[in-house]
């Protein structure tokens, strides 16, 4: 009888599980049109696959392509893997983790290769919009890693990477993305190309410059409600060079502005490369920058050597040391801004750069205008008063800060 009681209490066990598994599967073709609808509204993009197999909760897309805007040929992705997939409350889905097959590409000159391809929890909104109101109806990411990267011209290596990783955040009230970058082990190395310019290369070599190692990275936010894109760091950091680090903010780019772009850029593919196509894609575009303000703009250089070598290779091409060429540099700056007839910006330039070339540290160009700028009003400006830009956006020119 004790045996009997086991048994059924086992078979009860099996079939609960069974029943469970049934229930948690998901419908890996319905994710799938909800994730190619999704991207066919957000970006215009053609997401086909061959096949697709579910298991539980992992969903299997087999020879899947990608098809550009404007683009008939269509890019295979391969086979991508979706694991831990959920049906959310609202229709929705997420997906835990998708993980891409290899890219290995090449032909007779060139290859490329990328390795672990993963995006992390990504959302799906449950009706893919065209016109969405918030970052809710859209769809996003939390982590992409792609790395490691080769890249080969002729059999010689010519530029690897470690890894690059970029994150997401939507804050609570789903209205501000914030966002950071990061590209680790970065590698240049020019010397085994075949095909580089004999000048080209003597000028490389001067400086230094045939291999050099660096990193990039970025981070910034924006508000798709009142349409503040603060990009806080762009910079790029070699050695033997330098790291040069940019700065923006811009308002206006809201969500409307967004869904704007992309019907102007739908519009002027969809007409082709004619010139009247052209031109009215042109204004268009122009049409769509009226809507924009500027509010502030930071360029910033850190030199790791190349200034003083740059100065050595310069000089001696006019027959002069790099020291030389330095001080001719410090005579002709203030000649030539003197031309631009802006005294204060003249003195400020000419300030900057004499430090700077006394003692090669950092250099910085900042605009930061009191209240945001609109752009007609720069463009405005820039055409019909030029000497009241840098007044209107707030320049100022620093050195070894």
């Amino acid at each position: 009888m004790f045996h009997y009681r086991k048994t059924r209490l086992l078979l009860a066990g099996v079939a609960f599980a069974a029943m469970s598994s049934s229930a948690l599967a998901v419908d890996g073709n319905k994710l799938f049109d909800h994730l190619s609808k999704s991207y066919e509204a957000q970006g215009g993009l053609t997401l086909k696959a061959q096949d697709v197999s579910t298991s539980g909760s992992n969903v299997t897309l087999s020879g899947v392509s990608i098809t550009v805007p404007g683009e008939a040929k269509e890019i295979p992705l391969g086979k991508i893997e979706l694991t831990d997939v959920e049906e959310a409350g609202d229709g929705g889905y997420t997906i835990g983790k998708a993980t891409f097959d290899n890219v290995d590409f090449s032909d007779d000159k060139s290859s490329f290769k990328a390795r672990d391809i993963e995006v992390s929890y990504i959302t799906i909104p449950a009706e893919a919009s065209q016109n969405p109101t918030s970052l809710s109806d859209m769809l996003l990411y939390r982590n992409i890693h792609v790395g490691p990267i080769t890249a080969e011209d002729k059999g010689a290596k010519v530029f690897s990477m470690d890894g690059m990783d970029m994150n997401l955040g939507v804050d609570s009230d789903n209205s501000t993305l914030t966002f950071d970058y990061t590209g680790n082990g970065v590698f240049i190395d020019m010397s085994n190309v075949k095909d580089m310019d004999p000048k080209a290369r003597d000028k490389m070599q001067a400086l230094d410059l045939m291999q050099v190692t660096g990193t990039f990275s970025g981070n910034g936010s924006w508000n798709s409600a009142s349409g503040m894109l603060d990009m806080q760091s762009m910079a790029y950091d070699f050695d033997k060079v330098g790291k040069l680090d940019i700065g923006l903010s811009i308002s206006g780019y809201t969500l409307e502005f967004v869904r704007a772009l992309q019907e102007a850029t739908k519009t002027a593919q969809a007409g082709g490369n004619t010139p009247e196509s052209q031109q009215a894609a042109g204004m268009a575009m122009l049409g769509l920058m009226q809507q924009l303000s500027f509010v502030g703009a930071t360029i910033r250089f850190d030199d790791h050597s190349i200034t003083k070598r740059a100065l050595d290779v310069a000089g001696k091409e006019q027959g002069m040391s790099g020291e030389q060429m330095g001080q001719m540099l410090k005579a002709m700056v203030p000649i030539g801004m003197a031309q631009l007839q802006i005294p204060e910006l003249q003195n400020m330039v000419s300030q900057a750069v004499n430090t700077y070339l006394d003692n090669p540290q950092n250099i910085t160009i900042s605009a930061k205008p009191a209240d945001a700028v609109p752009f007609p009003m720069i463009m405005g400006a820039a055409m019909g008063a030029p000497k009241t830009l840098p007044q209107v956006l707030g320049v100022t020119v620093t050195a070894n800060d």
